[in-house]
């Protein structure tokens, strides 16, 4: 399923989107404006995931009656914040695991350091809220500073998780089978590192077109119009709120579907392909789903202790890449896999066939399809 088809009920509202990204970086010197270029290159654009999600899910819902008069530009604001906090995320992650490549180029840490990389995600975080506090939409803020929130949550984790573990240590923990994540604490991780910020993306694209028609940004301040604090908020013209909470499971099962995956081609994946560096979470010791599930089935099959299923596993992680593979064919981990992804993308559909038939709904369903194509 290709993206570029996908994405032709919206495109001209992506490529608004892709300008504005761009200007929102500051580019006042040269340096400045070899990172922006660095950063939102046509040549090296990531797949706009999110974006997309906002768009689909404000017209979707605008498609479907519930949705009132709202300002298209606004949702061009929301898109891009969105786009901002993850491209952030991005960059600090890519600290965090010393990846090397990031949309078939160098790492933005690998080509400028370090400090200058940590503090250019600052500034793309503080440029989404800005653009949110335009907005003006105080739900809609929330929704993100919750979701931002979870990301780190699931960063910290995972990283809590991955240093614990030692697996490529030479020096033995007594308490390492303890520090091995379970398959809940995974989708825990996976839902907070991902899937929180894609289901935030339909929620607050959802609300966005079911409120009035906007004021400026001037109206945030109270005395500009002669009102009190507190009264400058925007209200619903509609009372059915089941359109957000649908769209937001929609995104959010999307978003565990879309990670799973995301986690099987870093064992599987090409880099060219897939634009990045692949192996980063064996290589960084980070035990995804392929590798927990085989762990549980090595310790059951062999009808021994948990120790004896980590051995196994450790001696997994330290194969052959093929090898590995074969492991995975043979214990039917693969199937496992897509079984779980079919099984999110499944109650993802679920959610958005209640809404009219649209090219929107069918881009939100085409989606899901494309989730499936990405595993082969």
């Amino acid at each position: 399923m290709d993206l570029n088809r996908i994405y032709a009920p919206i495109k001209k509202d992506l490529d608004k989107v892709e300008d504005k990204l761009r200007k929102n970086f500051p580019a006042t010197n040269n340096f400045l404006k070899k990172i922006n270029e660095h950063l939102f290159r046509a040549k090296t654009q990531g797949k706009r995931i999110r974006p997309a999600l906002v768009l689909f899910s404000s017209k979707i819902s605008s498609n479907s009656g519930a949705g009132k008069a709202h300002n298209s530009s606004e949702v061009i604001s929301l898109a891009v914040a969105i786009e901002l906090i993850h491209t952030a995320s991005l960059i600090h992650d890519d600290i965090i695991d010393n990846a090397i490549e990031r949309h078939n180029q160098a790492t933005l840490h690998r080509e400028y350091g370090n400090r200058t990389a940590i503090l250019a995600g600052d500034i793309l975080y503080a440029q989404a809220f800005n653009l949110l506090s335009e907005i003006g939409i105080p739900e809609i803020v929330q929704i993100m500073s919750e979701a931002v929130k979870k990301v780190c949550l699931g960063e910290i984790e995972e990283t809590r998780k991955r240093e614990s573990l030692f697996v490529y240590s030479s020096l033995p923990r007594k308490d390492i089978l303890q520090d091995v994540p379970s398959e809940e604490e995974y989708f825990t991780i996976i839902r907070n590192k991902t899937a929180v910020l894609m289901s935030a993306c339909c929620e607050a694209g959802a609300l966005l077109s079911q409120f009035t028609v906007p004021f400026g940004p001037s109206s945030l301040r109270p005395e500009a119009s002669g009102q009190k604090a507190g009264q400058g908020h925007r209200s619903f013209k509609t009372n059915n709120g089941d359109e957000a909470a649908n769209l937001g499971d929609y995104g959010l099962n999307f978003g565990l579907a879309y990670q799973i995956i995301d986690d099987y081609l870093d064992l599987f994946g090409e880099k060219e392909k897939t634009g990045k560096s692949v192996g980063i979470d064996l290589k960084e010791g980070t035990l995804t789903l392929p590798l927990i599930r085989l762990r549980e089935v090595i310790s059951q099959t062999q009808k021994s202790d948990s120790k004896n299923g980590l051995k196994g596993l450790t001696q997994v992680i330290n194969s052959k890449k093929y090898q590995l593979r074969k492991l995975l064919v043979e214990y039917k981990i693969l199937d496992y896999i897509r079984e779980k992804t079919n099984f999110f993308l499944s109650q993802a559909k679920e959610k958005i066939v209640s809404f009219c038939p649209s090219i929107y709904r069918d881009g939100l369903l085409n989606l899901t399809e494309y989730v499936h194509s990405r595993e082969k």
